[in-house]
Formats: structure tokens, sequence, C-alpha cells
């Protein structure tokens, strides 16, 4: 007779068969079903602490008998319900055995395992007193099924993670992650025994069920999103190097064939057969240019086909040496092996960030770990010999310790027989590559003249003629490629076939004889093109970092002999015609074809060898040259510098900006305590008089350059300024200051050449305002509004593609659409469903990017219910969801009620400042009537809000502000309100009058209601600065009305006088003869100023805005205030000049 249908143990069985299909292991679950009993637990335990206490690593395995007690008193209740069912009770007893029986062997993961059922004990409730409870309420016997699926995941979660292999080597990063889903699973043992506490009804129950569910969802979907975006982060800044596409590259220039005999090779075979212990480390060595990168790409390509294992390589260059170390290396393999692997991600994420971003041994230990866990897996490194000696050496002792640790990591290493990587390879089998490859250059060989044939249209009997001369080539490569390429790539340069027969007929007898025919060529140039040619490469050569044609371009218009020159480029270079064969393009970068031309050619053993030194000397004096030339000028007009940008002039300037300063010492480190060249010392002066900051602020102490000492002597002033921009250097590397991100940076440059404010950036935000990028949908609000940054433009468009769009044509998400089917199903819920009103629809869960976009749709929206259903979402993700640029956008184009939400009191000022100059972009009144009072309240200015408001064109933003300043400056904060509107933060607000008159009446409005007495040193800085920036006469005539000394000076500061000087403009003009006839000495003289006022650009070109000579000016005004004086109405030049008509 078949027995009645039991609903409680139809949901302990279903419980147990989940279980047993998460854990996937059909052997593991048999074992489990073994252990019957609590006696059977305790039997082990017993025998695990005897066999403990033998090997001395006794753990308190007591800990766990609360826990183990309450399971008993568990299942005698449960049996009850379930006395044919022995498995279900199998299933609460015999996961415990394992778990210790495997984590026994590390002591960490053994007290992890008592700790955790420890406090899983502390959680479950006294189910025997409840016993009574369980008999007289169906109901409560369901609470017990959800206990039974709380313990049997809390097993899940830790016997997956035990049952990994290699789980030994990441213990300490991984169980983190454990620890927060086992947190999991403890916070709904706590609401499971709360329903023990009160009427329990099914709805309980199943509500109980169903939150467990959606919490353990949202948790995995936030844990990934939430390592993912970390891990990106941290891999950002680390900026690790990648060789995906050089090895792509690779991979294309190979020919067919080449490298069939290496994978033929028995030691290379044994090195790839993953079973064989014997060969776990390989040399790939060879003469220069036998081909070995282009064989450790085929091995790249040969092991990534290798079910079950992984692959790391890296190729290094000389191009690259001075960016490479021991440390950058070890980086790339380690984002390489963990990228796209969640648990090695994990243990990135787990790892001291600033620890690995700066410690080989860190970097080391890190790397170790993750091969112990990925298995096995094959690391090559191509080019070890192409790098620095030292980090050269010590990366491959790094590597051999991290191999000789990981058992299943196979290293191949490729690079010449060097004695240093010899001694440390000498108990590893080598394959010595020039002595097996002659057949793949002859087929490397075949296959290019083939190519070469195809486009030069020999005649045939020619073409026959030419493949008998090239013949021997294979032979007489002697297991050198580069030989044969080299020969090859020769042929190309000759203007007949006679020549071609003349070079083959005579084959050079080696790779040094090849590079002497194209170096006697180059030195038989016509004497013009022969600089030209030995010039590039001497700067290909000495060059710190690759160069790029368009700088090469200009680099080679530049007066080196002088600050003369516009720097623009007429005609275009054909590089790789006018320098021969030794040079190539790669990824826009002009390099060497292998670091053996940059052997031979600057070896001074060499008949007509490129100098390193001159070389150098010639690329420094051509970037400090270019730095002085007028296209810097700080008084440039924005047509001038507009111009300047169309016309190519600033295409060196990030590289010499970049690289004088290293060009330099490495001159002096060559130079070697010689006295240095005039020519260079005068470019340097030039330099430091014309590009020194007047905001220079010393940060720390200079420390002395011995490799400059020479110069110390000749010139100690300069020798002074190279040690402060050296040490500005040193400062910018060790803070990871950012030009791109604030100012406060600029005071530490002596130099102005670091300062943006004549960068391209700033002189399109200038004509194109601070939004420039616009995104190309007409039907975008960001089509007018558009974007500060590309990469913000860049980020908005791709939220345009979303392929889910709404049903409803007449909804603006019918074109738009959605990210995701969910977050469309959801959409339509929230507007377009009649059952449904505003405001139901729950989006939790929602990873980070998905909440973005959506946040973002519902500001736009205005759909305020909708957000604040979320905000439990938003706090959680906050860090992961751009919370500024949502802060800002919702300033934007958000009600108060929706910029409340994210804009809220507690945030910072620098927030709550950015979201003021959203709302005022935007002229959103609402949002800024709100936000102004917050921050003049908090009493920390920022100069940029009132800036905001000056340049915007509504009087209703001006109106408001002035209200609230009212406001504020009779609560008794006029002072301190004052002072931060001056100083450095007072320059930027200035030049946002740009001589407009209604933003300076704006300003002058203002001005009117400070206290001038208190702010006595930033009025100073400020007329200064007029003079400076827009030189604007209204401005000035304020300033000096209320009792500005005309010739004050400040530290290092010039007089406005001066500054006005240098400004040839016609407000420039117009400024100095205010200031000459106000009383400005024009005879002033300074420290720093290398020249009288009067030869200075604008004062020498004052006539052609004024009709009058500078001379002619200093006398006019002059007689002026003598007049003015005898007329009494003159103290020092104030009143004198107050009705001065500008234009006569």
């Amino acid at each position: 007779m078949t027995a009645p249908y039991n609903p409680i143990q139809a949901s302990f069985d279903n419980a147990a068969r989940d279980f047993k299909a998460s854990l996937g292991d059909k052997e593991l679950v048999d074992q489990i079903l073994t252990v019957k009993t609590v006696d059977d637990v305790y039997d082990f335990t017993d025998k695990l602490q005897k066999e403990q206490a033998n090997s001395g690593r006794l753990r308190n395995l007591t800990k766990i008998q609360p826990f183990l007690e309450t399971l008993r008193s568990y299942a005698g209740v449960i049996e009850v319900f379930i006395q044919t069912k022995q498995d279900v009770l199998c299933l609460i007893w015999g996961p415990i055995k394992f778990l210790l029986q495997w984590a026994d062997n590390v002591k960490k993961s053994f007290d992890a395992i008592l700790d955790t059922l420890a406090e899983v004990n502390l959680l479950l409730p006294e189910f025997q007193a409840a016993r009574n409870l369980f008999e007289s309420n169906d109901l409560i016997k369901d609470v017990l099924v959800l206990f039974f699926r709380d313990i049997l995941d809390v097993y899940l979660i830790t016997l997956k993670f035990f049952r990994k292999t290699r789980w030994k080597f990441v213990f300490d990063a991984l169980w983190t992650k454990q620890q927060r889903e086992i947190n999991v699973v403890k916070m709904q043992i706590e609401r499971h025994a709360r329903l023990l506490r009160r009427e329990v009804s099914l709805e309980h129950i199943q509500e109980a069920h169903d939150t467990y569910l959606q919490t353990r969802d949202h948790h995995e979907r936030t844990e990934k999103s939430l390592r993912r975006q970390e891990y990106r982060a941290i891999k950002a800044d680390i900026a690790p190097q990648t060789y995906e596409k050089r090895l792509d590259t690779l991979h294309g220039r190979t020919c067919e064939g080449t490298g069939q005999w290496l994978l033929a090779d028995a030691t290379f075979g044994k090195w790839l057969d993953k079973a064989n212990a014997t060969t776990r480390t390989l040399w790939l060595q060879g003469i220069p240019g036998a081909g070995k990168t282009f064989l450790a790409s085929t091995v790249v390509h040969e092991t990534k086909n290798i079910q079950g294992t992984r692959t790391i390589y890296a190729f290094l260059s000389d191009t690259l040496r001075s960016t490479l170390s021991a440390l950058s290396i070890l980086h790339s393999l380690t984002f390489q092996l963990s990228a796209g692997q969640d648990d090695l991600e994990e243990v990135v994420c787990q790892s001291n960030h600033e620890e690995l971003k700066g410690s080989v041994n860190v970097a080391n230990g890190l790397l170790k770990k993750l091969l112990g866990y990925a298995g096995p897996t094959y690391v090559v490194v191509d080019g070890l010999d192409e790098i620095d000696e030292r980090e050269g050496c010590r990366l491959l002792k790094e590597l051999l310790n991290i191999s000789e640790a990981c058992h299943e990591t196979r290293l191949l290493i490729s690079s010449r027989a060097e004695v240093d990587i010899g001694r440390l390879m000498k108990d590893s089998p080598f394959v010595r590559v020039d002595r097996e490859n002659t057949e793949s250059i002859q087929k490397f060989v075949s296959q290019r003249c083939q190519e070469w044939f195809s486009y030069c249209s020999f005649l045939p009997e020619a073409q026959v003629e030419i493949e008998l001369l090239l013949a021997p080539l294979a032979a007489k490569a002697k297991g050198m490629f580069l030989y044969a390429e080299i020969v090859l790539r020769s042929l190309a340069y000759l203007d007949d076939v006679s020549q071609i027969k003349d070079e083959l007929t005579v084959l050079p007898e080696n790779l040094n004889a090849a590079y002497a025919r194209i170096l006697s060529r180059i030195n038989c140039l016509h004497p013009p093109l022969k600089e030209k040619v030995r010039t590039i490469l001497g700067w290909i050569g000495c060059s710190p970092t690759p160069l790029t044609v368009p700088e090469i371009e200009q680099a080679l218009v530049v007066n080196r002999s002088g600050v003369d020159g516009d720097g623009k480029v007429i005609a275009s270079l054909d590089l790789p015609k006018i320098c021969g064969p030794i040079v190539e393009e790669v990824d826009e970068y002009v390099q060497f074809v292998h670091f053996t031309v940059k052997e031979y050619f600057f070896s001074p053993k060499i008949d007509g060898f490129i100098g390193l030194q001159d070389a150098t000397l010639s690329l420094a004096t051509c970037c400090v040259s270019y730095l002085c030339q007028k296209h810097h000028e700080a008084d440039l007009t924005d047509q001038e510098i507009a111009d300047n940008i169309l016309s190519g002039s600033y295409r060196l300037q990030n590289f010499a900006a970049a690289m004088w300063l290293e060009l330099v010492q490495c001159y002096f480190d060559l130079n070697k305590q010689k006295e240095p060249p005039d020519s260079l010392i005068h470019v340097l002066e030039v330099l430091v008089r014309e590009r020194s900051s007047e905001t220079y602020t010393s940060e720390g102490e200079e420390s002395d350059q011995p490799t400059l000492r020479t110069l110390e002597s000749k010139s100690p002033e300069l020798y002074k300024m190279l040690c402060k921009a050296i040490h500005f250097r040193q400062l910018y590397l060790e803070r990871d200051l950012d030009v791109n991100q604030g100012s406060d940076w600029i005071d530490f440059d002596p130099l102005t050449i670091s300062d943006l404010s004549n960068c391209h950036c700033e002189v399109i935000r200038r004509h194109y305002g601070l939004r420039p990028f616009k995104c190309g949908l007409l039907n975008c609000p960001a089509y007018r509004r558009g974007f500060e940054s590309l990469s913000s433009l860049r980020t908005h468009v791709k939220r345009h593609d979303r392929p889910w769009k709404c049903s409803h044509q007449a909804c603006e998400f019918a074109t738009g659409g959605f990210l995701s089917r969910k977050m469309r199903d959801a959409h339509l819920e929230r507007y377009h469903s009649a059952e449904k009103s505003k405001g139901q629809a729950e989006y939790v869960g929602a990873e980070a990017d998905e909440l973005k976009a959506l946040l973002f749709d519902l500001i736009t929206a205005d759909n305020v219910d909708a957000v604040r259903s979320l905000e439990t979402e938003i706090k959680h993700l906050r860090y992961y969801l751009d919370y500024g640029k949502l802060c800002n956008h919702a300033a934007s184009v958000g009600s108060w009620a929706m910029t409340e939400i994210f804009v809220r009191p507690t945030e910072t000022e620098a927030r709550l400042v950015e979201g003021l100059k959203c709302s005022i972009e935007a002229t959103n009144m609402e949002v800024f009537r709100h936000l102004l009072p917050r921050h003049f309240l908090r009493l920390e200015y920022d100069s940029s809000v009132f800036k905001a408001v000056i340049t915007s064109e509504s009087e209703e933003v001006y109106e408001e502000w002035e209200k609230q300043m009212r406001v504020t400056t009779l609560s008794g904060s006029a002072s301190h309100f004052s002072r931060y509107y001056f100083g450095r933060q007072g320059e930027s607000l200035l030049r946002a009058t740009a001589g407009i008159p209604h933003k300076e009446a704006k300003l002058l409005a203002f001005w009117e209601k400070i206290d001038w007495g208190k702010i006595r040193n930033f009025r100073e800085d400020c007329l200064r600065t007029i003079s400076r920036t827009t030189c604007s006469v209204n401005l000035a005539k304020f300033l000096i009305d209320h009792g500005y000394d005309v010739d004050a000076t400040s530290g290092g500061s010039f007089t406005p006088l001066r500054y006005a000087a240098r400004n040839a403009t016609a407000a420039g003009a117009d400024m100095m003869k205010y200031l000459l006839y106000c009383g400005a000495n024009p005879e002033a003289s300074h420290r720093q100023a290398k020249r009288k006022i009067s030869e200075e650009r604008g004062a020498m070109n004052i006539s052609k805005w004024l009709g009058i000579s500078w001379d002619g000016l200093v006398a006019q005004s002059r007689e002026h205030r003598e007049k003015a004086g005898k007329a009494g109405k003159a103290g020092k030049a104030g009143k004198a000049v107050a009705e001065l008509d500008l234009d006569s």
C-alpha cells in the first residue's frame, strides 16, 4: 500500500536533492552519506585530536562541541517527520567530517572552520526547548526545513571552497569572500529564528524563503560587480604593460612554416609536455637577429591551444628599456593571469595594493600564489637581454624562484647567450636557434622575394637572375633572420636592376657589414640630407621614449641655435625612405628595426659613427629651444594660439615638456664632468628667463645634483633652477600628480612649462565653452549641453547603444532603449502598466553598471519616487556609481526633490561646489536657490562658483547670488568671505570676465561690498593679476581708487606695469597707458627680469595700438601728472586720472 503523502518530508527531500545537485560531486556525496550519526563525527574528531597531538599541532576541537549538540537536538526533532529518510540526517553530519579532514593540513583553515561552525551555532535556536511548539503547530515544521537549508548552505559554501585542489595557495585571499557568503546565510538564520518567536503563517514562511533567495542572488551579483570594479581600479592604477597587440603583429609577420623545426625538437617537446617533470624551464638562445622573438610568438600560439592550461608572456624591447623593470614585467604577468578569472581577480583585490605597486617581493609573492592556484601555466619571456642588465637578472631570478615553487609552471626564456643569463640558467636545458633555422630563413627569403617581385614588375629574365643571386642568402645568413631581412629591405631602396645586381654579387659578410653599407650610403648623401638623416637617427637612438613622425618633423624645423622661428612644418617626411631599412614605424612611434642597429651605428669603433652624446645634446637643445619660441609666450592672443593649433605648432609640445629635463640630465651623465658647451647654457638661460614661474613655492628642500656640478661653477642661478626642476619632477612622480586634475600643484613647478594655462584644451574650452564634446544624437539633451571631457562623452554614447526597446512608440525609450531585458521590463511595469501605480517598480539587485544607467534615465525623467525606491542600492554601491556625475546630472536637469537625494547636507564642499556650478550652467534656479545658502553657511568659499555666476548669461543667477552674499556679509563673515576670493583662486575669477563689460560689472558690484582694509595683500595681488591676464582698465581703476600702490611688488612678482608690458595687445597698451598716467615707474627693475620694461614685447609694439612710442608715452604721462599736480588734483595718481580718456 502506498504511504500517504508527507509534505514536510517532501520539503526535506527537495532540500537534500538541491544540495546534492549544487555540490555536483556524486563521489563526495556518497562519502558524506557514510557518516550517519553524531557519534560518527565524535569518533572522527577523537581520532583527529590524537593525530594532531602526536604531530604537535593540537587544535581546540572542543570549540565545535556546542554546534554538534545543537545539531543533535535538531536531528532529534526532525527525525520524527523523516523516519524513513536516513539520507537527510547524513547530510547534517557528513559534511562536518570532510571539512575538518580537508582543512586539517593548514592551521589557519582549520581554525577558520572551527570558528565558522561555532558562530553559526550561536545563531541557531534551542530546538529541544521548542519541541512542543513544533508538535502543536504544523506550520512551524516548515521553519525546520528553512533551518535545514541554512545548514546545508553553510556546508555547500565551505565544501565547494575546500574541494578546490589548490585552495591552500590562496586561502587568505579567498576565505574573506567565503565569509561574506556565509554572513548572508547567517542573516537568514537570524530571520528564521525570529519566526519561532511569533505567530507564524504560511505567508511568513514563503516570504522568508523568497527573501533569502533574493538576498543571495543580490549578494552574488553585487559581489561580482564590486570585485570587477575594484579589480579594474587596481589595474588602471598600476597600468601594466600589455603585449597582445605585439603578439598579433609578430604573428602577422611570421612566414608560414617558421618555427616548425622548434615544435619538432625533442628538448622543446619535453618542456611543452605538462606531464614531464624533468624539463620545467627552457632557454631559447641564439645570436642577435636569429628570429627568437618570432619563435617565442609561435610558442605562445602553440601553448594557448593546449586545453586545461594558461599562457602568459612578455615581449621585451630595447626601445622601451627606460620603462621596463622587473617589477613592471611581474605586474604584466600578474594581470594577464588573473584577468577574467573570478577567484584570481579576488586574490588580486585582496592583496596589498600599495605594496604590490612598489615592491618586487610582494609582486613575486602574489604571482607565485596565483600560479599555484591556476594550475598548469606556460610563462614565455622574450628579449630578456634587451632591458637593463640589472633589471633583467633580477627578473630572471624572480621567475626562476617562482618556477621552482610552482611545479605546474613551465618557464621559457628567450635571449642572447649572455654570460650573466647563462650563469642563472646553467641548470636549464637550452635550444640554440641559429643552428637550426636555416630552412626557415630560406622560406622567409623566398616569400619576401615573391612579394617584392609582385609589385616591382621585373622582366622575367631579370627576375631569374636576381633569384640566382639571392640563392646563397639563407646560407650566408648563418642562422640570422635579421641579416636576410636587412639585405632584402636594402634592395628596395636601389634605383635599378644594375644596382641590385651589384649589391647581390658580393653579399655582406655579416650583419655588421650590412649595416656598414647602409651607414656608408648615408654618409655619402648630399650634405644637407646627410645631416638630416644622421640627426634623425641620433634622436631615435638617444630619446628616452620613442618619438612619433609628427614630433620628428617639427623637431627638424626648430632653430636649435636660437629661439627664433614659428615651428611650423610645411612638408611631411617619408622616414623609411630617407633613413633606409634600419628604421620602422610601430604604433605611430619610430624605432630601429633591432637593437643591434643602435649598437653598431653608435659605436665609437665604427668610422663615421653617430655620437650618442652629440645626439643627446642636439635633442635636448632642440626641446629647450622649442619651449622658448614665441608660440609658447604667455601673452599670445586667443587667435594666435588658435592659429598655432591649426597649423601644428604644438606637435612637439608633449614630448618637449616631458623630456627636456631628462635629456639634459642624460647629456651631463654622458659628458662626464666636462664643461658644458655655451650653446646649451645659452638656451637654458633663455628658458629660465622666459619661462620662470612667478608663483613658484618651494616644497621641501632641493637636493644637490652631482652630475650637474660642472654647470654650477659657470652659472650658479641656472644650476639652482635645474635642481628645483628636478625636485619638482620627483615630487610629481611620488605624488602621482595629474596635470588634468586641479591646479594646486602648479606653484611647485619653478617653470611654466607644465602649467596648462596655454594648453590646447584650455584654448578649445575658451573658444567652444567648458563642454565642447557634444553627443551626436539630435534628440539627446547632450547634443547642446555637451561634456567636459572626451571620456565622459564616450561613456555617455555607450548608454545610447541599448538593444531592449520600449514597445510603446510614443515613449522616449522606444528609440533609446535599455541595457538589459530586466530594465526594459521594469520600465514597462513602471510606466505602461494600468495595474500598477507610479512608484511601485522595484529595481532591487541591479548591478552597478546597470543601476548607473538606470539612474541617469530616471534623473532625466525627474522620477523622484523611483529613485527613492533605489536609495538602499545607491548607498551600497555609491563608490562604484560615478556618484559625482549623478549629483551633477541631478543638479543640472532635476528638481530640488531629486537633487536633494544625491547632494545631501553631509556632502563634501567639493561635491556641493560641483553641484552648484552645474545648476548655474544649466540655469536650474530651483536647485541653485537651495544649494547656494549651504555653500555660504560653510564658510569654505570657492571662487569657481562666483566664476560660474559671472560667466552665466542669466541675470537671475547673479541676482540670487548677490542676495545671498548680502545676507552672508551682514552675518559677520564678510572678511573671511572676501579673502577667499583672492590669491591664486582669484586669477581664474578675473580671467572669467575676459574684458566683457557686463561681466566686469558683476565683479565690480561685488568689490563694492568688500572690506578692502582687511585684505590689502590680496588686493595688491589682484592688480598684478589683472595686468597679467585681462588688462582691464575698469577693474584696475577701481583698485587704484581704493588706495592700491601702483608699483607694489610681493616676493618674486613683478610690478603691474611690467606684466602689462608683456601683453602685446590693444588691452595691454591701454593698461600700460593707464598705469603710467597713475604714476607707475617705467624704470622699475627686478632681480629676475632679464630686460627693461621698455624692452618687453608689448612696450616695443605699443605704437601699433596707441600711435605713440614707449618713450613718447612715458614723457606724455609724466607731463600729464605734472599738470594735474599743479592743478591741485593729484596725490600719487588716483584722482589725477579719474577722468582719464584713454582714447585721447
